[in-house]
């Protein structure tokens, strides 16, 4: 019926528009999935992929889409938009709340007009610039037109779609006016002056970013189109593209007859439309702190039905109450047949094809009481155990017990749909939950793709909801999987995957029991009359006014250590060192009674919030640009760099854990939220060799996990920041932690703004030819740089070389470059086994403020050589003048 449908519209719409006078004179489909170009399959002005990691290619609405990663991937094309008259439209799903640029071309570098400013628009005199944009912060859609002395624009966010792909189409007419339509919708209208365009030469087109290293777009983008007329939705070309759109949104309404607020009915009619009833195709995730607030989930999202729980696979829940007198067989048992709940307390279960014992479980749990009462249940629904405890090891679809090791749901190559639902009143469009499950799906399934539609249920289910569900079931086939991914709570979506713990919060398998071997009474010698769901936790905290004299603890996860200066709760009182205990042998953490709950470590942040509370009202400023480091561990450190659209790129030096002495350094661009500085993925690049050998292609990025920054205030030198960074599992690397971050530098002064001359150098610079490797700088008040150069020895492992230079006009000169070595990463940092050895110098000539030459001469074996110098980024309030 919906196919019937839908033909029927675009022959009724094929009969009745006439055609139009435009020509298609450029697209770019975007579904080459492999490659380092993309095709112009009209005009044949193909474009040049560079910065894309391999994980670039996805699946569009139709074929494939490209992936941008908001921090340096673009492509480079030779096409010029008509500058008369014309119409550009194209798929953009975002995956920032900050600013990126989709499509660009401008003027810059050009001799006669001078270059493009991209903060400048409409105050740049004559010069071109033609984009369209997404304004994250704003949740607009915006198009720019300036070819000449004055520029017009125009933005929506009206008809935006947040959760999903939008259509943007931009029109001009240089007799006329600019109007921008927005998933169909005309958005507004501008009028264009008389006469002002000049009709300059582009010299720079992109996809992805403007002509400075700025506002790269992070996010999907599809079918890019360009007209050499003004459409409108009446013409068939147009109406083309509205189709899409209304068949995706209208399908809801106009042909499935069912209640918008069933959730679970329209799941199961789409799926069942769709041919989709195999028992893998559905893994169903459910997770909250506490059972109240599960309930209050399950009743939101799905009322009291799921028809097809016989073939959809049971939740995974995170908790429910405990298995005592007061909550019985029955109140277990309505959950399971109502909503497929199978949980308690210290329950932390798992849905999906893969186990430790090799089988296909579909839940893992622990605890003994709960072990019994669910071997029954589901034994009573023929559904055997599987596991240590279980009955059927040969082909097991649920698992009690189990052993830790590396699980994975599905193999890597399988796609997956992912939906993630809030019903808990908080707000899944802040980046902290949507790193966390981009972070979770990154380590379930190693770099398998994967697309998220994430959206809020406060309210009763909207078509929203439901054209999500019918377009994520649509685009399953027979190498994709649906993951549905319900929280209870929006604080409680944590990403505690580093601790090698099974969280449910984290979708990940280890060794739970250690982590849930909790008495029946445990929280309430924690929270006395505490009622399910009535308590919300907090970011995990580290009080130094409740630390009882500690100084130093260190909690072991699965042989990982985390290590932090001082440790309290807020919200929860005193602490002392007797609460938290070491299990010989167990090598996980035991929790006693008095102590902090492993449910409420489930509600902690730990890599999307640092160890202290987060403030969103706080606007870090220019001044906290600069090195920061922990005192009592000098000898490594890391620079930030704030950007204009609340991102930030952190770099980390530090050493390697093997022991050997040898240099590490990390990198990555994450967001500024509030006073917190958040990168869900670092990269630890190794490969290339250092000087004329070096190739960077030989580079291979090495993903090394989150880094949370809470920075000190700005200016205050007795404030203190955290630093919490947690590589990946399976990493030598130990999870590291500190409250005791302070600021070493700063390029200006927090208040006025004050810097020196030249501050405008500052950033980060690179030579394109030497892509992975570039120089940090740091212009101080006096007229210093602080340089830092992250680089690779001659075997292609990683270097890094510092030193501090002066400015002499446009001409810095380091005379003193250094290496060190001694020490290891982690809690076996020693500052006294760092030793210095000299390196080298360098000097850099500055031609302009994004362009400089630099030379270097080392002492120590690596030669000598010559880089041309290009800016990377620019930095917040601290414009090169």
């Amino acid at each position: 019926m919906r196919v019937f449908s839908a033909l029927i519209l675009i022959v009724v719409y094929f009969f009745s528009i006439p055609e139009s006078r435009a020509e298609l004179i450029a697209h770019w489909p975007l579904d080459e999935k492999s490659g380092s170009t993309v095709a112009d399959v009209v005009g044949g002005k193909d474009g040049t992929l560079y910065n894309f990691d391999g994980k670039h290619w996805r699946t569009g609405l139709a074929g494939g889409a490209l992936h941008f990663n908001g921090l340096s991937s673009y492509v480079r094309h030779g096409f010029n938009l008509p500058r008369d008259r014309g119409t550009l439209m194209h798929w953009v799903k975002p995956q920032s709340f900050g600013r990126g640029i989709l499509y660009y071309e401008s003027d810059k570098g050009s001799s006669v007009h001078g270059p493009t400013d991209y903060n400048g628009f409409n105050a740049a005199g004559e010069a071109l610039e033609i984009h369209t944009a997404w304004k994250g912060d704003d949740d607009e859609f915006c198009f720019y037109y300036q070819d000449g002395a004055e520029a017009v624009n125009e933005c929506d966010s009206d008809h935006l779609n947040p959760n999903g792909w939008n259509h943007v189409a931009v029109t001009w007419d240089v007799e006329g006016e600019l109007i921008l339509y927005l998933n169909c919708q005309r958005s507004g209208s501008e009028d264009i002056p008389p006469g002002v365009f000049a009709n300059f030469d582009t010299t720079e087109s992109y996809f992805g970013r403007p002509s400075d290293n700025d506002r790269f777009f992070m996010g999907l983008l599809d079918d890019v189109r360009v007209y050499n007329e003004v459409l409108t939705p009446e013409d068939a070309e147009f109406r083309e593209r509205c189709e899409q759109v209304e068949f995706h949104s209208s399908i809801m309404a106009q042909e499935v007859s069912i209640p918008s607020t069933d959730f679970a009915g329209h799941l199961c009619t789409a799926l069942a439309e769709h041919g989709m009833q195999n028992i893998w195709d559905v893994v169903l995730l459910m997770q909250t702190p506490f059972g109240g607030g599960f309930v209050d989930a399950m009743q939101t999202v799905f009322g009291n039905n799921i028809e097809c729980s016989e073939w959809i696979p049971w939740l995974a829940a995170s908790a429910s109450d405990t298995v005592e007198p007061s909550r019985g067989w029955s109140d277990m048992e309505a959950d399971l047949n109502t909503v497929h709940m199978l949980g308690s307390t210290w329950t932390q279960a798992i849905a999906g094809p893969a186990g430790p014992t090799g089988g296909a479980p579909g839940v893992i749990f622990n605890g003994s009481e709960t072990q019994d009462v669910l071997q029954d249940l589901l034994t009573a629904r023929n559904i055997d155990i599987a596991g240590p405890s279980g009955k059927n090891k040969e082909n097991p679809r649920v698992a009690i017990g189990g052993e830790s090791g590396e699980v994975r749901w599905s193999d890597p190559g399988i796609r997956h749909e992912a939906l993630l639902i809030n019903a808990g009143g908080h707000d899944l469009r802040n980046v902290n939950d949507l790193h966390n499950m981009r972070t979770a799906l990154d380590r379930l399934w190693q770099g398998g793709e994967y697309n998220i539609t994430s959206f809020n249920t406060f309210d009763p289910i909207t078509e929203d909801v439901l054209e999500a569900i019918t377009l994520a079931v649509q685009r399953l086939d027979a190498n994709t999987q649906l993951l549905i991914y319900v929280t209870g709570h929006g604080d409680s979506t944590a990403d505690l995957s580093s601790l090698g713990c099974g969280l449910a919060t984290q979708l990940i398998q280890g060794d739970m029991s250690c982590c849930f071997d909790l008495p029946p009474s445990w929280y309430k010698g924690v929270f006395g009359n505490y009622e399910p769901g009535a308590w919300s936790p907090l970011t995990f905290g580290m009080d130094v006014e409740t630390c009882d004299g500690c100084t130093n603890w260190q909690f072991t996860f699965n042989n990982r250590a985390a290590q932090f200066g001082n440790a309290g709760f807020p919200g929860l009182g005193t602490l002392s060192t007797e609460s938290w205990q070491l299990r010989p042998g167990r090598n996980c953490l035991e929790i006693s009674t008095g102590g902090f709950g492993s449910m409420q470590l489930s509600g902690a942040r730990l890599t999307t919030g640092p160890l202290n509370i987060l403030d969103v009202n706080h606007r870090l400023r220019p001044g906290q640009t600069g090195a920061f480091y922990d005192s009592d561990r000098s000898g490594e450190g890391i620079f930030v760099e704030l950007l204009a659209d609340d991102r930030a790129v952190v770099y980390v030096f530090t050493f390697t854990p093997d022991g050997t002495g040898r240099q590490a350094w990390m990198l990555g661009v994450g967001e500024m939220i509030g006073n917190h500085i958040v990168v869900t993925e670092m990269d630890r690049p190794t490969g290339p060799r250092f000087g004329p050998e070096f190739n960077p292609g030989d580079r291979v990025l090495n993903p090394f996990g989150g880094l949370a920054l809470t920075m000190p205030e700005c200016g205050d030198s007795k404030s203190r920041g955290t630093l919490f960074m947690s590589p990946p599992v399976d990493s030598e690397y130990e999870l590291m932690g500190s409250t005791r971050y302070v600021q070493l530098t700063g390029i200006v002064d927090c208040n006025q703004l004050n810097g020196h001359a030249k501050a405008g150098f500052s950033g980060s610079w690179y030579d394109k030819s030497h892509s992975g490797e570039g120089i940090i700088l740091e212009v101080l008040n006096d007229g210093r740089v602080l340089t830092q150069w992250f680089t690779y020895d001659h075997s292609g492992e990683q270097m890094w070389i510092q030193g501090v230079g002066e400015l002499e006009g446009d001409i810095l000169n380091v005379k003193d470059l250094y290496t060190a070595t001694g020490t290891t990463w982690g809690s076996l940092f020693d500052s006294d086994d760092v030793v210095r050895q000299d390196w080298g110098t360098l000097t850099m000539e500055f031609h302009d403020c994004d362009n400089a030459t630099a030379m270097y001469e080392s002492t120590v074996g690596f030669g000598s050589g010559t880089f041309n110098m290009t800016r990377l980024t620019s930095l917040l309030g601290i414009p090169c003048k």
